[in-house]
Parts: C-alpha cells; sequence; structure tokens
C-alpha cells in the first residue's frame, strides 16, 4: 500500500502520540509526560465505574498515576482515589476500577502523573440498584473514520440526558488506506490512515486505534457518557467467525489465531471495559431491565453459507441454477450451524429467564447483526435508472426473486444460520418476557415486529452506521423509493432508512420503550445537524409488547 503523506503522518502524531516505545513497527518516540487520547469510562454498575485513560512518561519507562472520582467537578468532595500504571505492555492504556460509589449518580473524574501533568477531566453514572426511573441508552455501530466525521459521536456528546452509551461493533476498521473508502470516496480531512496498510499484528491494531481515538468528537463522547461495548467483525477482520474471515488470508497474514489475539489484546487495551475473560455478559439497569450483551462474531459461530455464484450468472431455468439452489438451501437450513455456538446460547437462555423471574420489566438484547430479513421489491431490476449497468441491475434482481422464496443473501447476519434464528426468536417470545433487540452492522436503520409461533412478538431496533456506507452507494435508486418497496416485500420490517447515517437512543420506562433514530445531514463536513429524527414505541402488555408509531 502506499505510504501515508508525510504531512498527515506528522498531523496524526502531534493529535496522538505514536505508537508505544518498544514496538519495532513504532520508531518515532512518544511525547514527554502526555496524557495522549483524553480520558473514558465505561462497564458502569451499582457501585463502581472503570475509569480509562493513556498516558506517555517522559522515558518510556511504566509510570505510576493516581485516579480521583468526584461528586462535584471542581473535585472538593472525593468519594474515592488510587493508584494506577501506565506501562508499556499494555501501549500505555491505563484502566483502573472506582469502587464504592454510589447508585445511579453523575460522576466527575481524572487522573494525575508524578510529574504533575493532569488529565482532561471526564463524567461518568453508575447504575440505578433499584426502582423503575426511565433510562436513556444511545446505541453506535460501524465507525469508518475514511468515509466521514464523527458526527453522530459529537451529536450524542452534546446531550445531557444520556444514562449509557452502547457500542455494538466496527469501532475501528481492519482494512488498508485507499481500499475501503477509496480514494474517490474519502471525506475532506479523514486522509493519513494510521498505519496504511491492512492491520495484522499488535503494533498494527495499536496504532489503528491511536489514530482513531485522537478524533476529537470521539473523545468528547467518551469523556462525556459512560460506555459498554462488544465487538463485530471489523475490530479484527472483515466477516469474522471462529475460525477465520473472508478477510484473513493464513498463506499471506499468518495464522487466524494469531491474528485473533492480537486484535483482541488491542481491544480490551483501548476499549474502556473490564478484562473479562468472555465478551458476553448481563448488567441490571435498577429494576427496570436487564441489558444482556452477546458475542454473535467469535465465540461459537460457524464459518457463514456461501451464496453460489451460479444463482446470479446461471438461468434461473436451468440444471445448473437449481443445483446449486438445493446446495444454498441446505446450508443455511443446517440445523447444526451455530452462530452464538451451544454454551452462549445456553447461558443466554438462562440470563433471560433470571431476568424474567425477578421481576425486570424488559430485556435489553444488545448484540451485533440483524435478525430481520431485508428483501429487494421484486421490481427492483425495472425501476433503476437507465445509468445502472447490467450486472448490477441482474445481480438485484436475482436477490429479489430469491427473496420471494424466502432466501437470504446476506448470509453473515441472523438469516443466515436459520435453526439459531428460530432457537432466539423462540427464547425471546416465551410468556412473561418483552425482549428488545438492539443491533448494528448493517449500516442502515431499521425496525422490526418479529412474531413467534404463539403470536408474541419481539421488537428489534437497528442503528445506522456512525459513517460506514449503506445500500444508497451501490443501488442508485431514490432512497424513499427503495425503503418502500424493502418495506413491502420484507413482511416483518416496520421501518426503515437506507441513506443516512447517525445513531439510535433508546428511552425505556416501565410501560413503554421509545427508539428514536438521529440520522445527520452530512457526515463529509463536521456538523451535527439533523435531517431526520424517527420515532417508533414498544409499549408493554400483560406478558408481551406491542410497537406502534409515536405521537
Amino acid at each position: 500500500m502506499p505510504a501515508a503523506p508525510a504531512a498527515s503522518r506528522r498531523r496524526f502524531l502531534q493529535l496522538a502520540g505514536s505508537a508505544p516505545l518498544g514496538l519495532a513497527a513504532c520508531a518515532t518516540a512518544p511525547q514527554a509526560g502526555r496524557f495522549s487520547h483524553g480520558v473514558a469510562s465505561g462497564d458502569p454498575d451499582q457501585t463502581s465505574l472503570l475509569l480509562w485513560t493513556r498516558y506517555l512518561p517522559a522515558d518510556g519507562a511504566r509510570a505510576r498515576l493516581t485516579w480521583q472520582v468526584a461528586a462535584d467537578a471542581g473535585f472538593s468532595r472525593l468519594l474515592a482515589e488510587g493508584e494506577a500504571w501506565a506501562e508499556p505492555a499494555r501501549d500505555y492504556c491505563v484502566k483502573a476500577i472506582a469502587a464504592g460509589l454510589p447508585a445511579d449518580t453523575a460522576l466527575h473524574y481524572r487522573f494525575r502523573a508524578g510529574d504533575g501533568v493532569v488529565s482532561p477531566p471526564g463524567r461518568g453514572r453508575t447504575l440505578p440498584a433499584d426502582g423503575q426511573r426511565p433510562l436513556t441508552l444511545a446505541v453506535f455501530s460501524c465507525a469508518n473514520i475514511g468515509f466521514g466525521h464523527f458526527n453522530a459521536y459529537a451529536h450524542a456528546a452534546a446531550r445531557d440526558d444520556l444514562d449509557l452509551l452502547l457500542h455494538l461493533g466496527d469501532y475501528i476498521y481492519e482494512l488498508g488506506d485507499q481500499v475501503y473508502p477509496s480514494p474517490a470516496q474519502r471525506a475532506p480531512g479523514r486522509e493519513g490512515l494510521e498505519p496504511p496498510h491492512e492491520i495484522v499484528a499488535l503494533a498494527d491494531y495499536r496504532r489503528r486505534y491511536a489514530f482513531y481515538r485522537a478524533d476529537p468528537d470521539l473523545q468528547a463522547l467518551h469523556a462525556r457518557h459512560s460506555m459498554m461495548a462488544v465487538w463485530d467483525d471489523h475490530e479484527f477482520a472483515n466477516d469474522a467467525w471462529r475460525d477465520g474471515a473472508q478477510n484473513h488470508q493464513p498463506d499471506q497474514e499468518g495464522p487466524w489465531p494469531a491474528r485473533r489475539a492480537a486484535a483482541r489484546q488491542a481491544y480490551y487495551e483501548w476499549l474502556p471495559i473490564r478484562d473479562a475473560a468472555q465478551l458476553y455478559r448481563q448488567v441490571v439497569l435498577g429494576g427496570l431491565a436487564d441489558l444482556i450483551l452477546l458475542d454473535t462474531r467469535l465465540v461459537g459461530r460457524d464459518r457463514q453459507a456461501a451464496v453460489p455464484r451460479e444463482l446470479y450468472s446461471a438461468a434461473p431455468e436451468s440444471e445448473v441454477y437449481a443445483k446449486a439452489l438445493a446446495r444454498y438451501r441446505s446450508q443455511l437450513a443446517d440445523p447444526r450451524r451455530q452462530l452464538l455456538g451451544p454454551e452462549q446460547e445456553a447461558w443466554l437462555d438462562r440470563a433471560l429467564a433470571a431476568s424474567q423471574q425477578r421481576g425486570a420489566r424488559w430485556q435489553i438484547v444488545a448484540q451485533q447483526v440483524v435478525l430481520g430479513q431485508r428483501f429487494f421489491p421484486t421490481d427492483i431490476g425495472a425501476a433503476l435508472p437507465d445509468t445502472a449497468s447490467a450486472n448490477l441491475r441482474q445481480a438485484l434482481q436475482r436477490r429479489a426473486e430469491l427473496a420471494q422464496q424466502g432466501i437470504t443473501t446476506t448470509p453473515d447476519s441472523w438469516p443466515g444460520y436459520h435453526a439459531a434464528r428460530q432457537r432466539l426468536l423462540d427464547q425471546a417470545t416465551i410468556a412473561g418476557r418483552r425482549v428488545l433487540l438492539l443491533a448494528g452492522d448493517t449500516h442502515n436503520a431499521w425496525a422490526y415486529g418479529h412474531r413467534g409461533a404463539d403470536g408474541r412478538m419481539v421488537a428489534e431496533f437497528a442503528t445506522p452506521g456512525v459513517c460506514s456506507p449503506g445500500l444508497e452507494s451501490f443501488v442508485p435508486l431514490a432512497p424513499e423509493r427503495l425503503a418502500a418497496g424493502m418495506r413491502q416485500a420484507s413482511p416483518d420490517m416496520l421501518w426503515c432508512d437506507t441513506a443516512r447515517r447517525g445513531y439510535l437512543s433508546l428511552r425505556i420506562s416501565a410501560d413503554s420503550a421509545e427508539a428514536t433514530w438521529h440520522l445527520l445531514a452530512d457526515i463529509r463536513q463536521r456538523n451535527t445537524g439533523m435531517a431526520l429524527e424517527h420515532k417508533l414505541t414498544a409499549r408493554a402488555t400483560a406478558d408481551s409488547l406491542s410497537l406502534s408509531a409515536s405521537a
């Protein structure tokens, strides 16, 4: 890959400091005695909060820091304090657990180095211990920095009403410069990706996180609100699964377990989450809800079914097409294929049962990929403008025709794992459960109402990407027309937006959960103006939920 321009490289080092000392790939020394990437907090519970920063000491050795948590922004009423270490072995990323804190409280925190340098202040919040106070969550996914500015982060950072952030993955992208986006697609001011090549080794992943975390809007978001996060594929490699990834070539990039371990280590260093043995976890949100976070990517996922090329190239009436279709159907329907894996699936069943037994009003299942089916309208080929290529017209038309048979052409999502998808739906629609399923991954905004065999409903709200491109990037059809056609072709789909970036917020109370999609007017310039805010409400019923447009 071509090297990044010298000016861009200098700008990055000025903003973020260099990669850690002692790594052969990073020759430039860090600036002395410096908090290089602001502060963050995450994984709160009722009495504790994880604090994060990165400190680059003058001599490159380990450095002792002290931290403080206070009830006020002036730090006159300290609630907790302690010490932590910035060490080369962890890329100088520092984590500390502040314990013994009051529940449901906004808190202020900071770090101080031995040389007297003080970090920027941060603000976090513990979770409620009981009661059913309404809570508001903000949900993010898919932030490819080259495609645009982090305006969604900036908008949420300015809000005062958020209790918690959820990031559902693709916090970074592993691809090299000039690949995705291409030079023509790259937004102004988003040049100079570090490192410029695809990231494979630990030093690469660390440098990529450092580049992303130098962004002022991402720093502002972390400094303002506490986050819980799960990874998706691009924190590792595109379309990752348990034993590999579409974008990992072992003969060129080494063993997958080594790359996966490097990516995992960098993720836990740079994200403000606790260093747990497993990513999936259950969080109590007072008496109101349980938040259940899943790993639909690495723990138990079998390899994605491969869509046969013949389904796009062969004549539908041919024997070649028929055999390819039968082979693909068989893959999708194979009951042995797993997405969560047996251990996590059993854990999820226990988590949902425990939430229901303790009387939680809602079960919020936050994970990466969409459960709902997304089908193109049957007239998609004819509806495209004359400028559309014949190949694109045929490919989209074939996808629409397969949809009429209930066959997905997006096998990386839940519909690519028929049996696992049905088991999740069965778990979520047991009487007395009110499941809100949150998803990311697709870069577009979706809302679904899925019904189980007995008619009980699961609500699914999918957040758009922060700045990664969606359907508008390859389907040259007016977004309103495309969205209307997809809603008609997809039985469980209630609403969608196929052209804008942004984020989702979810306000939950005892009787309702209101989802709001905040869709930005622009991402190619730094601007938090909104083009649209769409609302949909799930209401609690006796033993399930109902969905309706918000007033």
